[in-house]
């Protein structure tokens, strides 16, 4: 990682904006962005998600061993009670047990998603091939649907035939 980019990711770490920082470097916003977003990547890459999970076992295993030693030899209770937080920690990390204390249930009824006829479904893939927009959509249903005759709707259809090469919307055409 080139030298700017640590610094761009201490000044951010650190709490400056990312508008601060690429004012004082000359850079762009989405530059500054860019730096974070490859840092985060990196952090959170497979690769490195199970390197940091192995590091933080092997610390945690090393601790426990000397905790439970101590707890043997001497009956320290306290090094006991480390030990047992030790091991929850572990198995929370390794993902065998949930920590109840983190654990949020939401639950509720999701509506679901509308799915289109096949009347619609043919009729966007028409107006993907014809270039209508969603927008020109809404305003072509609004007139012939809806009975919509205004000008501003016609000329807001108008702008989008315009858009896609096509003459004005006759007046006895309707589509």
């Amino acid at each position: 990682m080139p030298d700017n980019d640590s610094d761009i990711l201490r000044d951010w770490i650190n709490g400056r904006s990312i508008d601060d920082i690429a004012r004082e470097r000359g850079l762009l916003e989405s530059e500054v962005n860019r730096v974070i977003d490859l840092r985060a990547a990196q952090m959170f890459s497979g690769e490195a998600t199970r390197r940091s999970i192995a590091l933080e076992s092997e610390k945690l295993d090393a601790i426990k061993a000397k905790l439970y030693a101590t707890y043997m030899r001497d009956g320290c209770t306290v090094s006991a009670a480390l030990y047992l937080k030790a091991s929850e920690r572990l198995s929370s990390l390794r993902g065998w047990n949930r920590p109840s204390a983190h654990f949020v249930e939401i639950s509720g009824h999701l509506e679901p998603t509308p799915t289109q006829t096949s009347t619609q479904k043919l009729r966007s893939a028409l107006d993907n091939v014809l270039g209508i927009t969603y927008q020109e959509r809404q305003l072509l249903d609004r007139r012939q649907l809806h009975g919509d005759d205004s000008a501003e709707t016609l000329v807001e259809i108008n702008r989008f035939r315009a858009e896609r090469g096509k003459g004005p919307l006759g007046e006895d055409e309707r589509a």
